[in-house]
């Protein structure tokens, strides 16, 4: 019974098990006959023929399939490189002349930051530098998407920071200083706390960095960054804008839609009283627009002129950019989005002419069309009232526009006659565009000066169009991405006398001192006390070096009371920082630090050549053993 128990039982004995018992091992029980009929089942349960399977197996194992399978990959992969290329790599600007600055490897807005001031500031490079460029400071509003804290900044003639404004982070746009009443002011634009444009203002800021007014438009919410130009009778012209309903079929548009009608006012700075308002749908119909309606599909976010299918996405026909009155009370103005410069009645708001490349203009050009050549313009100013006018002309709006250079542009005018002629086009040699934004300058010393908007660049250019100062503070390569930039980039004359002291940082034995906005300083003296005696001695003067200076300190200075004055050209006194005791430091333990990180350098050094030299060897050596083993091989073969 036993026996007859285990030989028909379904699990297996082991080898062992069999050897000790003497009976032979045996075999697992399988039912055979029904294995065929599960398959049978399964592959009737997926519904597909044998035959069909059959086929589609040869057909995955075929030539043809591979080659269909690899010309898809190919396709996929092309479109991928071809969206790659047309959204990402044909933006990125090469050429031999780029320096590490330029392609990007100091970060695509490269900034740096001192010890005593703590916000972090541009950091310019200049490529070309000529002694014939303006010495007069540089004014400029650093922002962009790769800039953390944005805000006013003064530079002086070679880059170096002279005043930055900090503690906002809302962008400052149209910096430059003006004059009003005799006296010289810092203004700017800027919009309320985050970004909200109906709590903006235009401000201005005496030589000690104190606001002094504070602008709005009348009886409208929005103080527009495009221009604030405070005139030669101290009064102050303004941009605003407002969507009003309209009827957008012309431009094919809802019937029931939305246009931003532009405005210029002149204002009384002292009482906000309005002078003189002009309203560009009064005198420039919607079909005189240049930008397409269907701009939505063109550009998803409508980033420059809104779908006009509702009030916060008002169709943006006009886009006034920058007004001017001259000695006759009359106005230029600039319209980016009709292509067109025109100028106005003072009195009647009337448009005297207009000079376009769009729809409107009233002029025959003289240089076989190259005077009207011009779209998207921005900054028009007089060079000489009434007969020479500059502008910067765009020439580049969105991606995929046609081909054009950005460039300044000075025209001659005969307006009895109304002809036009170009009398120079100021480009830059690496063709940089400004899509958007952007200015020309006519200096003092007959130079232009050419800020490139969107792309973080100006030059300056002499006046037969050499250049002569170039400069950056973003990486080249990406300007088409505008990772920084700056509305307009001045050049102007600056006297900065702040009110706050000197700031100073003590740390391993120096002193970092800098001032932010202080123009006048030449000299920092350091000045010492103990802490029992209101004796001061003078313990060193340095000369200026750059916005921070750094002072060393002797070993007698630990633990003492020090300060630091700031001197004029005439050894006064301008202002002086606090007393602050000098923390005890050792040179010597900074010293062992410099040691110990470069004998870990060396020893990383000689471990690596080490390693090199040991693995050279056992190479060379398994070479010559194969080496002998094959000579005595056929040393062998011989015998």
């Amino acid at each position: 019974m036993s026996e007859k128990l285990h030989t028909s039982c379904p699990f297996k004995l082991s080898s062992r098990a069999a050897a000790v018992t003497g009976m032979a091992k045996p075999q697992a029980y399988t039912s055979t006959a029904r294995q065929p009929r599960l398959a049978g089942i399964w592959r009737e349960s997926l519904g597909v023929p044998s035959a069909l399977r059959d086929k589609a197996r040869r057909f995955y194992n075929s030539t043809i399939a591979r080659v269909i399978f690899l010309l898809a990959a190919v396709v996929i992969f092309g479109l991928g490189i071809s969206a790659l290329w047309t959204n990402v790599l044909c933006r990125i600007r090469l050429h031999r002349d780029l320096s590490w600055y330029g392609l990007g490897l100091r970060g695509l807005a490269p900034s740096k930051k001192f010890v005593s001031f703590k916000a972090r500031t541009p950091s310019l490079e200049f490529p070309r530098w000529d002694a014939r460029c303006s010495q007069e400071n540089i004014f400029l509003g650093w922002r962009g998407h790769e800039v953390d804290e944005p805000g006013a900044v003064i530079l002086d003639s070679r880059g170096e920071l002279i005043w930055r404004q900090t503690g906002s982070d809302v962008d400052q746009n149209d910096v430059r200083p003006q004059m009003y009443r005799g006296e010289r002011y810092l203004a700017f634009q800027m919009d309320g706390p985050n970004g909200n444009k109906t709590q903006g203002h235009w401000y201005m800021m005496d030589e000690s960095y104190t606001i002094r007014y504070r602008v709005r438009p009348h009886e409208f919410p929005h103080a527009d960054m495009h221009e604030f130009q405070i005139t030669s009778d101290d009064t102050a012209v303004v941009i605003t804008t407002v969507p009003i309903p309209y009827d957008l079929r012309s431009v094919g548009g809802p019937e029931h839609g939305w246009l931003e009608n532009c405005y210029f006012q002149e204002l009384d700075l002292e009482s906000g009283e309005l002078l003189f308002e002009w309203s560009s749908i009064d005198h420039f119909a919607p079909n005189t627009t240049m930008e397409t309606q269907a701009n939505c599909l063109v550009d998803p976010n409508a980033r420059f002129a809104g779908c006009g299918d509702e009030q916060g996405s008002a169709f943006d026909y006009f886009h006034l950019n920058s007004v001017e009155k001259d000695s006759k009370g009359n106005f230029l103005i600039s319209a980016r989005n009709t292509w067109g410069i025109s100028y106005i009645d003072g009195r009647t708001g009337d448009v005297l002419w207009t000079m376009g490349a769009g729809e409107v203009n009233d002029f025959k050009d003289l240089s076989g069309g190259a005077g009207l050549d011009f779209s998207w313009q921005h900054f028009a100013r007089w060079v000489e009232e009434g007969r020479m006018l500059s502008f910067l002309d765009n020439h580049y709006h969105r991606l995929g526009d046609p081909a054009g250079e950005t460039g300044g542009r000075v025209v001659d005018l005969d307006i009895p006659n109304r002809t036009v002629q170009l009398r120079k086009a100021y480009t830059h040699p690496h063709q940089i565009k400004a899509e958007s934004q952007g200015n020309i300058q006519h200096l003092a010393n007959g130079n232009y000066m050419v800020g490139w908007g969107s792309s973080g660049a100006f030059t300056e250019f002499s006046a037969d169009g050499e250049v002569l100062c170039d400069a950056r503070f973003g990486a080249e390569a990406f300007f088409d991405f505008s990772p920084v930039s700056s509305y307009r980039v001045f050049r102007g004359q600056w006297t900065g006398r702040p009110r706050y002291p000197p700031s100073v940082t003590l740390d391993s034995g120096r002193v970092y001192v800098s001032w932010n906005g202080a123009t006048e300083v030449v000299k920092w003296q350091v000045e010492v006390k103990n802490e029992h005696s209101q004796t001061v001695h003078v313990l060193t003067q340095v000369f200026k070096d750059g916005f921070e200076t750094v002072i060393p300190l002797p070993n007698t200075a630990a633990n003492a009371l020090v300060r630091v004055v700031a001197l004029n050209a005439e050894g006064e006194v301008l202002d002086a920082s606090s007393f602050s005791v000098v923390p005890r430091w050792s040179r010597l333990g900074t010293t062992l630090n410099n040691l110990i990180v470069f004998l870990l350098l060396v020893v990383f050094v000689t471990s690596m050549c080490g390693t090199m030299i040991w693995w050279t060897y056992v190479k060379e050596k398994e070479y010559t053993s194969k080496r002998g083993y094959r000579e005595l091989g056929k040393q062998l073969d011989s015998v």
